[in-house]
């Protein structure tokens, strides 16, 4: 006797893959060959998991993003790594010189006297706004607003698309010619370029 599945075991199956995926995530070479990505999930969550290639474990940690939305990593280079998650936005790990990994948020930047952050965001249609936090050392912690504009740049990705040049200019990239603005000597901000 034949005996075929119903149209609720199918559904419970197809359930089962949406949620929980095909299978481990696969490993994400480094561009010199010498580590991987192994992401986890652990309690429906995503976790970092950096090897060597023989799979010895160098750094473990939480991103905090669900399992349940869309994640990725990818290396930017041999020290830097990018996580996005539409949960919780993008995330970036620096290798460190003791080869620990340091998190940042790819959207701040501290500037090089640490006392103010750019975090870029976009207010409309990919328009790029940008906001000058007091930062105090730590960019991912900044929260006061000395100054904060909308701009007319259009940029496909937020990630890294803003950088300092000194402690009174910085730059948005916007893939052909940069805007450019600077400190003004009674301490507002201007567009140069």
């Amino acid at each position: 006797m034949k005996q075929y599945c119903g149209s609720a075991t199918w559904i419970s199956i197809l359930m089962a893959i949406a949620l929980y995926g095909c299978g481990k995530p696969a490993a994400i070479v480094s561009p010199d060959r010498t580590m991987e990505i192994r992401p986890e999930v652990k309690a429906n969550l995503v976790h970092l998991v950096i090897t060597d290639r023989s799979g010895k474990v160098l750094f473990r940690e939480g991103t905090h993003a669900s399992a349940y939305q869309r994640w990725s990593f990818e290396w930017v280079t041999d020290s830097k790594l990018l996580f996005r998650s539409s949960d919780i936005g993008p995330s970036e790990w620096l290798k460190q010189a003791n080869g620990s990994w340091q998190r940042v948020n790819p959207l701040r930047k501290l500037s090089p006297d640490k006392r103010l952050a750019i975090y870029t965001w976009w207010h409309q249609n990919k328009r790029v706004a940008v906001s000058l936090l007091k930062a105090e050392g730590d960019a991912d912690n900044a929260s006061a607003v000395e100054v904060e504009f909308r701009t007319d740049i259009v940029v496909p990705d937020l990630v890294d698309c803003a950088e300092w040049d000194s402690n009174d200019a910085f730059r948005i990239k916007t893939g052909t010619e940069d805007a450019i603005w600077r400190r003004q000597a009674d301490g507002s901000w201007k567009r140069v370029q």
